[in-house]
């Protein structure tokens, strides 16, 4: 009786660790990467990852938890990175991530991501530093969450950006996944009215038809003026504001 005694007694000892410690774990807190920046529990670097093609992991995420809390931070796709150094390429992240954080760790984290400038500079083998900007909206956010359900991390995907990012023809979505491209230009094309979700102010003096139809062609609408609208636009108008939308 009396080893028994003995026994559970050491069996009690060896488990009340562990149950004080579970008793004791803090409650984890999900938010938004964006969030916990604004709440100031986490700080976070973005960096190029090395080695890896545009359209491949090739974004790594630094972050710290500052808080006493344990954090489960998400990160969506559609995030938008800038260089530093805007000679090189700006970045989108194209998949949905979460990285769980306790109190005071550290943890850096590759991202699927692609780039939104063609024209840019790659990083090539120089470390670049990124700064959050504003998410994807629109068509864009489609494209990314259509990349992101598919695992189209490939060079048809990167198309897809492009042509949204450029403003291009559907033709310059190509590739061997045939079924990723049609997939694809369906999407932008049944979009097609919100292309870029490029949404800006502009001031103008319209005075006559001419303006009118160069304000129009840059919004990609080729119409040619006929007589009646080029009489209706003769009127003076001394400053409108236009939102374009392309």
């Amino acid at each position: 009786m009396k080893s028994k005694i003995i026994l559970l007694t050491l069996i009690l000892l060896a488990i009340l660790p562990l149950i004080t410690a579970f008793q004791n774990k803090p409650a984890v807190e999900e938010l938004t990467l964006k969030q916990a920046i604004e709440k100031g529990y986490i700080s976070c670097l973005f960096e190029n990852n090395k080695g890896f093609t545009h359209y491949s992991k090739c974004l790594t995420l630094k972050i710290s938890n500052h808080s006493s809390k344990m954090l489960t931070i998400k990160i969506n796709n559609g995030i938008q990175v800038n260089p530093v150094d805007s000679v090189y390429q700006n970045l989108i992240v194209t998949e949905n991530i979460f990285v769980t954080l306790n109190p005071q760790e550290s943890k850096t984290t590759p991202i699927y991501a692609m780039c939104t400038e063609p024209h840019d500079r790659a990083p090539g083998d120089n470390y670049v530093t990124y700064m959050l900007s504003k998410d994807a909206i629109g068509v864009m956010k489609c494209v990314t969450d259509l990349i992101t359900q598919n695992k189209y991390h490939n060079s048809e995907g990167q198309q897809a950006v492009w042509c949204v990012a450029e403003g291009s023809s559907l033709d310059a979505i190509s590739g061997y996944d045939t079924i990723a491209v049609k997939k694809l230009q369906e999407l932008i094309s049944s979009n097609s009215v919100l292309r870029n979700q490029r949404t800006f102010w502009s001031e103008c003096s319209i005075k006559t038809m001419s303006l009118y139809v160069s304000c129009i062609k840059k919004m990609g609408r080729h119409q040619e003026p006929t007589n009646k609208n080029m009489n209706s636009m003769q009127v003076f108008i001394p400053k409108v504001t236009i939102l374009f939308v392309w």
